[in-house]
């Protein structure tokens, strides 16, 4: 008897899952809401025996849930988005885009494809690479930051800001305003016109 296969279509906050009849047409569904308890009641929920979990971008928005599954000793695999929205258009629901008819298509394309990418569990190489570009991005924020504040206190304060710009270096620096005791009254508003160029 073949492998009963689920349908996830998964989503930042709730999660659908489907099994289909004999004729491709919807036996049951379940919808998860995001959380600590999303994977027992899926569990809780699927038909027993031999089953396969089938999910959209398991690397993607499905990729948490992929890995907790994974962890339960069950068999996991990604179904690419344009592979189920191919099954979606051609099985001629295409005008129904809801999540139960996106978890369908995800399990019409797994059925008629046996090539699809099993999922394995990420092991501590894939965990430091995700938290090395989450520091990459924040380290590249800081720096763009740095650079217009820069910018800015070039052209408020005489010969700009020291080099290592901090928050605190960047707000006494901001304090010493020559302008206000002296100028003309086009020079004085300089600083404000930079300021609104900075924020733009």
């Amino acid at each position: 008897m073949p492998a009963t296969i689920i349908g996830v279509d998964p989503h930042k906050r709730s999660h659908t899952a489907v099994v289909l009849d004999e004729g491709e047409r919807i036996a049951s569904q379940l919808r998860v809401n995001a959380g600590p308890e999303q994977v027992d009641e899926l569990l809780g929920w699927a038909p027993g025996g031999e089953r396969v979990w089938a999910i959209e971008n398991a690397n993607g928005l499905g990729r948490l849930l992929a890995q907790q599954l994974l962890s339960r000793g069950e068999v996991v695999t990604d179904v690419p988005a344009t592979l189920s929205c191919r099954a979606r258009k051609l099985s001629g629901h295409s005008g129904r885009k809801t999540d139960d008819y996106d978890a369908r298509s995800v399990v019409i394309a797994a059925a008629r494809n046996n090539r699809l990418r099993r999922v394995s569990m990420d092991n501590n190489t894939v965990v430091l690479g995700l938290l090395l570009d989450r520091r990459w991005h924040l380290v590249s924020q800081r720096q763009r930051a740095a650079c217009q504040l820069h910018a800015l206190l070039a052209e408020l304060v005489p010969a700009g800001a020291a080099t290592h710009l901090t928050s605190k270096k960047a707000r006494v620096a901001a304090q010493h305003r020559p302008w206000r005791c002296r100028g003309t009254p086009t020079q004085a508003r300089r600083p404000r016109a930079a300021r609104r160029r900075a924020l733009a």
